[in-house]
């Protein structure tokens, strides 16, 4: 029967060699340090993201990718010493201050008065806020 290593290069659930091990499978495994963990479970986040948003075909896989989301979040917290209820009580006071998605605002564009911090918050992150090339004097 034909065998081929594949490279993995990725952190993965605790139970996924208990899978693999009886199906004929041969694993190199090596013990990651406290900070490389939290590096690749950022990865593993980023990995969760993309297959929800780009791969997830139906409403099945997209509950089974936003669950895969949760699972990596809370090894983060974990590895940053919080509680899960950590994380959602800032979620709920960040919702209570500045509210959810359920309206579904989006914003095209924004005119950003010179004043306000924003403004040169916006400069400063040029690559998420681009500038639109037209000057805008005091319309606000």
């Amino acid at each position: 029967m034909k065998s081929l290593k594949f490279f993995y290069g990725k952190i993965v659930r605790d139970k996924t060699a208990e899978r693999l091990l009886p199906r004929g499978a041969e694993i190199k495994q090596c013990k990651l340090s406290k900070e490389s963990i939290l590096a690749k479970l950022k990865d593993k986040l980023l990995e969760e993201v993309f297959e929800f948003c780009h791969e997830a075909k139906d409403l099945d896989d997209q509950v089974k990718e936003l669950a895969d989301i949760l699972e990596v979040v809370r090894g983060i917290c974990s590895q940053l010493d919080l509680t899960f209820e950590d994380v959602e009580w800032v979620r709920q006071t960040r919702h209570a201050e500045r509210g959810g998605f359920d309206k579904a605002a989006f914003f095209e564009w924004v005119i950003h008065r010179e004043d306000d911090p924003l403004f040169k918050t916006c400069l400063e992150r040029p690559e998420k806020y681009p500038v639109i090339l037209e000057e805008i004097t005091d319309t606000l």
